[in-house]
């Protein structure tokens, strides 16, 4: 079994496929994380806090979402049961 970094002990068939999939989703999270970036450099120190700290919320969710929404994808394609 490989150990991959976040301590899950993955097999190195699981770990290929994890690579595989972190390499469709990167694409979606670059344009996420400049999203979060601009939403961050468009605020003053002083609005940092509240608001903004939900906005940042519901961009990740988002990217969160993109994630699952690839992996189920990508189960389906190759039939790997649910």
């Amino acid at each position: 079994m490989a150990l991959c970094k976040g301590a899950v002990e993955l097999t190195d068939e699981q770990e290929a496929e994890a690579q595989r999939v972190a390499e469709l989703v990167k694409q979606a999270a670059e344009a996420e994380v400049l999203n979060m970036v601009r939403l961050m450099v468009s605020k003053n120190d002083d609005a940092l806090f509240g608001e903004t700290e939900f906005q940042l919320r519901d961009l990740l969710h988002r990217l969160g979402a993109k994630l699952i929404e690839t992996a189920a994808n990508e189960r389906r394609k190759k039939g790997i049961p649910r």
